[in-house]
């Protein structure tokens, strides 16, 4: 294999197990969207038929090879087609595979991830252990399952893939999030964007436990140097939205609605509305600095406890890059 594929309608959906990706693949294909399903799932149910031990559970190296091959196929057999291409796992899947369970990756799987790239933007589904169940396929357990999230959320990153998260919310208002950031070439580069910029302010900022440094508190300048940035270079605006407890006497945090109505922040990145059920949000569509003082608690405070490396010019800094990047890009495709 030495010709190099850049496949920017193939779009790859990954993550643990049971965290609803297929639920939301089987969805889009009812939809009439291209879907391609999971290779491992037929590969298990085949060799159980045919008394095979190329399985999770059984000969390791071969099942990877014949998951190989049939991501292969499923790669080469849809490259004609024009429209977004949803696949339900892919080729970079076998990479953190190949490393937890298999010892290493093989050089027939290097070369694929090399030379069968999808688009970068890949859609990581979280673990749910409210929706998590076993099956005759599915044998692992749920801190299995959170292994091997952070294991190919990983790998996606080695392999050169930009992961945004599908939040936890119903199958619908999935799809929705997906479709969305598909939906124009412009909107994928925007999500493309916006989703590297939260992954270099994570990296910067780091977490607490799980949640990002940078929503713990700069949450409300974080929102304030985005919406001004934004603002500066796009005739469609962004708006303040601050997430409200139900008696509005506390702000619990504060994001920035952008034109797409989707949600943004720098820890999170993309989301939606549904992200804050018991919440109220409010929309602050024509800036009020004496408001956003109040909620954010001081716009000039520090944070030694949650977020202590924060720095306001490095913030900035990073916001402004990425969002050049994105204006550029918007030229290029009016």
């Amino acid at each position: 294999m030495h010709e190099t594929w850049e496949m920017q309608n193939y779009f790859l959906f990954t993550g643990g197990p049971g965290a609803g990706k297929t639920a939301v693949i089987e969805e889009l294909d009812k939809r009439g969207y291209h879907t391609v399903p999971e290779a491992a799932r037929n590969i298990i149910r085949h060799q159980r038929k045919t008394g095979g031990h190329a399985t999770h559970d059984g000969d390791r190296v071969t099942y990877v090879e014949l998951m190989l091959q049939q991501s292969l196929k499923d790669y080469r057999d849809n490259m004609l087609t024009e429209s977004p291409v949803f696949f339900d796992r892919g080729i970079p899947d076998l990479y953190s595979y190949s490393k937890r369970f298999c010892g290493g990756v093989s050089a027939s799987v290097g070369e694929a991830i090399a030379h069968c790239r999808y688009h970068p933007l890949a859609f990581v589904f979280p673990p749910w252990p409210e929706i998590y169940y076993h099956d005759e396929e599915r044998k692992q357990s749920m801190d299995e399952a959170i292994e091997t999230w952070h294991a190919v959320r990983d790998g996606y990153a080695t392999c050169g893939y930009i992961t945004v998260t599908v939040p936890k919310l119903p199958i619908d208002v999935r799809v929705a999030f997906i479709l969305t950031l598909t939906q124009s070439p412009q909107a994928i580069t925007t999500a493309t964007l916006l989703t590297k910029l939260s992954h270099a302010i994570n990296a910067e900022f780091g977490f607490h436990e799980e949640t990002p440094r940078i929503n713990y508190g700069p949450c409300g300048v974080f929102a304030t140097l985005f919406m001004e940035a934004w603002n500066a270079r796009f005739a469609e605006k962004a708006h303040i939205v601050f997430v409200m407890t139900p008696e509005r006497d506390e702000c619990w945090h504060i994001a920035v609605r952008l034109p797409s109505k989707l949600l943004y922040d720098g820890g999170i990145g993309l989301h939606t509305e549904q992200c804050y059920p018991g919440y109220l949000l409010e929309d602050m569509v024509d800036y009020d600095q004496a408001l956003m003082e109040k909620w954010s608690y001081g716009l000039d405070r520090t944070y030694p406890r949650y977020c202590p490396a924060f720095d306001r010019d490095k913030t900035n800094s990073l916001i402004r890059a990425h969002l050049d990047v994105l204006a550029r890009s918007s030229q290029g495709q009016e």
